[in-house]
């Protein structure tokens, strides 16, 4: 009796041992690499995006924006374990570029955008509400956007380029805000102060810069590419753009000297 008692505390103790193990490993972060591969994902296709779970849980959410119209989130787990979030009903058209969005502008991500090619849809993180749908018949071809604040008011705009125009939506209550004179054909855009005035401009992989208070054009003598970030690259708190296509070498671009960046 007692070798049975002490063999099944021993096997007791081994079983509580490999338990705790398990644990402690389900509730690791994730290693760098694997965190590099999410973000790699993210970052280079325009149908994924990524954000941190809300409540401090484990993992990194991925959101896969796929070509049957609908939005998947699934959380990214330690040791190659996945689990899927949420799944949006079915949207109108294939998902054609997913954001994760900080709309109210408090400096955290608070919102999931996605477009089809003709509608833009907004959802809450959390419970992934669905806060906006664009009506029907508004757009025909929607070619890209972003989400960035670019008037005075306390919220981020939804920045559109579709059927030749840009469109601002308000972030707080989606209203339209305001329709360009100019015609724009943009697949990519970003947002950010590339001139230094301490205001956020509109960039265009077309090669448009554009004042996002006036519309006005305000240096178009260069085409970008198919791919363009923003970032501060000599440190002047200035933003460079960075542009680059397959088979193209990198180009950065100081926009408040109007040419191109020698290091």
């Amino acid at each position: 009796m007692r070798r049975h008692s002490a063999l099944g505390a021993l096997l007791l103790g081994l079983m509580l041992m490999s338990a705790g193990s398990a644990l402690a490993q389900s509730e690791s972060e994730l290693t760098y690499a694997e965190y590099r591969a999410i973000a790699q994902t993210a970052v280079q296709l325009k149908h994924c995006a990524m954000f941190e779970p809300l409540d401090g849980e484990v993992g990194m959410n991925l959101v896969v924006g796929d070509r049957f119209g609908k939005l998947n989130v699934f959380r990214m787990l330690p040791g190659d374990q996945r689990e899927l979030v949420w799944t949006s009903r079915q949207l109108v058209g294939a998902v054609m570029e997913v954001l994760v969005a900080d709309l109210d502008v408090d400096s955290l991500d608070d919102h999931l955008v996605c477009r089809t090619q003709r509608h833009v849809y907004v959802f809450k993180l959390g419970d992934f509400f669905q806060a906006y749908e664009t009506e029907s018949g508004r757009y025909n071809d929607i070619r890209a956007f972003t989400v960035a604040n670019v008037d005075n008011d306390p919220a981020a705009e939804i920045i559109i380029n579709a059927d030749n125009k840009l469109y601002y939506l308000d972030g707080a209550n989606f209203s339209d805000e305001y329709t360009s004179l100019n015609d724009f054909q943009a697949t990519r855009i970003r947002c950010g102060d590339v001139t230094g005035d301490g205001r956020n401009e509109i960039v265009l992989d077309t090669g448009q810069v554009v004042n996002a208070s006036t519309g006005e054009v305000i240096w178009g003598d260069e085409t970008f590419g198919p791919r363009l970030e923003l970032l501060d690259v000599d440190g002047d708190g200035i933003l460079e753009v960075l542009t680059e296509g397959d088979g193209t070498p990198l180009k950065v671009w100081d926009i408040d000297f109007r040419q191109e960046k020698r290091f």
